[in-house]
């Protein structure tokens, strides 16, 4: 298989209080999500079984954080804030 001349790179957040990664893993599974949407969109990776490689994740993964972001806006908020607290 051709490897891809793109390099996809995510950057980690900082460590945050122990009350507050609920938060932080949602969100950054929402971030990512929406990378990954963005780059497909862009040209950087071709599909999703191409940013599962390129993330060095499976496909089933790449399905689940797509899942996340097809809630309802409402939704997602609800559950960033009922955390938050």
């Amino acid at each position: 298989m051709k490897s891809s001349k793109h390099k996809v790179q995510f950057r980690a957040s900082k460590k945050r209080a122990p009350g507050r990664v609920a938060v932080d893993r949602l969100a950054q599974q929402i971030a990512l999500a929406y990378a990954i949407e963005r780059a497909i969109d862009a040209g950087v990776l071709r599909d999703y079984a191409h940013a599962a490689q390129a993330l060095g994740v499976s496909r089933a993964r790449i399905a689940q954080l797509l899942r996340v972001i097809e809630a309802p806006a409402a939704v997602i908020d609800r559950a960033i804030c009922k955390h938050g607290r």
